[in-house]
């Protein structure tokens, strides 16, 4: 084989090897968001009209990546949510930094305050922003995920 084709053969196996490493960043995802190296989830328990509860956002980590505890995560409630009238929202941006997340190495919850107006059903979308690190990078990832909230009189 001569010098030229080996060079050919050696730049066409590094440019296969870094595309296979590339991938696009991925968009917000809808619902519960299921990545390999992250899982979130957000539930809300039934309230009665006139109580207060919470939407409990869990963020899980795995897949040898652990969660970023000096990164500015945050959980916020996205303009137009809740969709109906049945609950309101009592803050609607919670911060990592600002003392609102409980996170380990394994993940994080995040409480939203809710209170409940009246009998009925609402969605709440909530959009986050948070980073997960492995001994040799760090990533920052967005997810979205909806909850009903049920309200009975």
């Amino acid at each position: 084989m001569s010098l030229k084709h080996l060079l050919v053969s050696l730049c066409a196996a590094l440019l296969l090897a870094a595309g296979a490493a590339w991938a696009p960043p991925p968009s917000a995802d809808r619902g519960a968001s299921v990545n390999e190296n992250y899982s979130v989830a957000m539930v809300a328990a039934p309230m009665k009209a006139g109580a207060t509860g919470a939407a409990v956002v869990t963020f899980k980590v795995d897949g040898g990546f652990h969660w970023n505890r000096d990164y500015p995560a945050k959980v916020t409630v996205a303009d137009g949510s809740p969709s109906g009238a049945a609950v309101k929202v009592g803050k609607r941006e919670l911060k990592q930094l600002k003392g609102d997340f409980q996170a380990t190495e394994d993940g994080a919850t995040v409480k939203i305050p809710l209170s409940a107006v009246a009998a009925g059903q609402d969605t709440l979308r909530v959009d986050s922003r948070f980073s997960i690190c492995n001994e040799r990078m760090c990533l920052i990832k967005k997810a979205s995920v909806d909850v009903e909230v049920v309200v009975t009189p």
